[in-house]
């Protein structure tokens, strides 16, 4: 395409035959009248030969949806018996994505996850989560350290569970910063993360929680066991949250220290109206 010159686009679409090959093993009649995209989505879990296969949990209808290698836990983790789930597949993204990057801000030197460090990782009791999902928190918390120190040598990485918690999909980052390089799909995410040098939450973890609006909660499990959340009430507000960050970031930030980020940090989530719930570990 030039400046000025006179020209036009066309879409390429793939044949007939093709579609016809594509989605040969997909039957339409078999999904649900009614279920938009997400429900569609959610109900899709994958099978030994790496399909996806659509669960209708109201006639055991099926349908395929040909995909390798997609990173999720097989199953829903909650009727899971084993202590910790199985995570394979996790993606290691190093370029910018869409969805935004979530990091740890200093340089001290990051903490080795330890057993002890594991075991001392507390249930926490969200707002809006039920107690069994509080408790399926509380052993992917433990998993993700475990994780991490197995998968990734003590560095970031985040678990991400959509609506529901059912299947959750592993990102590995580095020592301070994971970026998901990619849109999240999904409704009212769960996203936990660990921070190997033990600090609260960053400027750019805050910015990531704001600005995806299907992004519920963010917790952070740090590497010595303690965790911090921040969660979406149904009164949130992401205006009045962006309204109260800017004057909060006029007022404090001037040398852009570590030191003036926690200030802000802090005095924002103690003090926001936004309906933003916080509890610090």
């Amino acid at each position: 395409m030039h400046s000025f010159c006179r020209s036009t686009t066309l879409a390429i679409l793939p044949s007939e035959e093709d579609l016809d090959k594509a989605f040969g093993d997909f039957k339409a009649d078999n999904i649900p009248e009614g279920m938009d995209f997400d429900e569609w989505l959610d109900g899709l879990e994958p099978t030994e030969d790496g399909k996806l296969v659509f669960r209708d949990k109201s006639s055991k209808a099926t349908v395929s949806e040909s995909k390798s290698d997609i990173g999720v836990v097989k199953g829903n983790p909650l009727a899971n018996s084993e202590k910790y789930l199985s995570y394979s597949g996790g993606k290691r993204v190093d370029n910018g994505g869409e969805s935004g990057i979530i990091n740890e801000d200093g340089k001290k030197p990051i903490t080795d996850i330890t057993e002890k460090s594991i075991n001392k990782v507390p249930k926490v009791n969200i707002s809006g989560y039920t107690d069994e999902e509080c408790e399926f928190i509380y052993e992917q918390h433990k998993a993700l350290l475990e994780y991490s120190r197995d998968s990734n040598s003590c560095n970031e990485v985040a678990f991400v569970f959509r609506e529901l918690l059912k299947p959750g999909k592993p990102y590995i980052g580095t020592d301070d910063s994971l970026d998901f390089g990619e849109l999240l799909y999904g409704t009212e995410l769960f996203v936990m993360h660990n921070h190997p040098r033990n600090n609260s939450f960053s400027l750019n973890d805050i910015s990531f929680f704001c600005n995806n609006s299907n992004v519920k909660t963010l917790t952070i499990v740090k590497n010595n066991g303690r965790v911090e959340y921040i969660t979406k009430s149904i009164n949130y507000n992401s205006s009045v949250l962006k309204l109260e960050y800017d004057r909060l970031h006029k007022d404090i930030i001037v040398n852009n220290t570590d030191s003036e980020k926690n200030k802000l940090i802090k005095k924002l989530l103690t003090k926001t109206r936004s309906g933003v719930i916080w509890s610090g570990g």
